[in-house]
């Protein structure tokens, strides 16, 4: 596997990773009010999801990628702990595997390389 398809199948991971946030705040809405996270959760959730899409702009941009994936997870422990329906668990789950392994096979992209001295 070269380094492009690598870096490729991690800007799809961190992709999918925003995917399953946005679904999860859009379901979260549409659910039980009882189950229902804060809506300063549902909008941040919704927010990370969309910059988890700022990896395919560049070096910046899978900064950013980065810090939204590591906000999101931090925003899913709490299903973990607090009984959360069985189809939250699983997206947070999902989205913290792909958001471990779009990191992981991005990383290369993000490492400055040294000059080269004539």
């Amino acid at each position: 596997m070269t380094t492009s398809s690598s870096r490729s199948l991690g800007l799809a991971a961190l992709a999918v990773a925003g995917i399953t946030d946005i679904l999860d705040a859009l379901l979260a809405i549409t659910g039980d009010a009882g189950d229902r996270p804060p809506y300063g959760v549902i909008v941040t959730l919704f927010v990370t999801g969309v910059v988890s899409f700022a990896g395919f702009l560049g070096r910046g941009g899978l900064i950013a990628a980065y810090a939204a994936r590591a906000v999101a997870t931090f925003l899913g422990i709490p299903a973990f702990i607090f009984d959360a329906p069985v189809w939250v668990i699983g997206l947070v789950t999902i989205g913290i595997v792909l958001s471990v392994a779009g990191i992981w096979l991005t990383l290369p992209a993000v490492r400055r390389t040294a000059a080269v001295r004539p």
